[in-house]
């Protein structure tokens, strides 16, 4: 397999969309494979992590609703991010999704910005380990540590 990266001169596999970047594997003979033959010679299509995004600020919407939650609010949130981080390391954007279907009616107001900027919180904490850059969800992950804090009364972060 030969890699190609974004820049390089090959036809039309290369692509730049947005902010992303893409790298192409393409099978040096597509002939070996009937798959391939049908679908062209792409074999592999993967992000590259240099360009990984940040996540962006919250909206004005998002900050008034965030300044209206009280401490009971903080602490819903912080379980529910709890509850869906585990004893092994799990994507960011894993733990945040399934925190947000989990608490979407109840606070309708709030993104995945919100709760990723909560959990941040929760490192900075030492309830949850994290590894990577966690302002770029998809490229970083959390766990709980074997030995959790103890919870010493939830404090609301204000958010920018």
């Amino acid at each position: 397999m030969v890699r190609i990266h974004v820049g390089q001169p090959f036809s039309s596999s290369t692509r730049r969309s947005s902010h992303l970047q893409w790298v192409f594997f393409v099978r040096e003979k597509p002939q070996e494979s009937p798959v391939l033959k049908a679908n062209g010679p792409v074999f592999g299509l993967f992000r590259s992590a240099k360009h990984s995004e940040a996540n962006p600020p919250p909206s004005k919407e998002e900050r008034s609703v965030a300044a209206k939650l009280t401490n009971v609010d903080f602490r819903v949130i912080d379980a529910a991010i709890l509850a869906n981080a585990s004893d092994r390391w799990l994507k960011v954007a894993r733990v945040i999704l399934r925190t947000e279907e989990a608490l979407g009616d109840r606070f309708p107001g709030l993104s995945y910005i919100f709760y990723t900027r909560r959990l941040m919180w929760l490192v900075e904490q030492g309830r949850l380990d994290s590894q990577g850059n966690l302002e770029s969800m998809r490229f970083s992950e959390v766990r709980i540590p074997a030995q959790a804090p103890q919870e010493e009364g939830s404090s609301q972060e204000k958010l920018p």
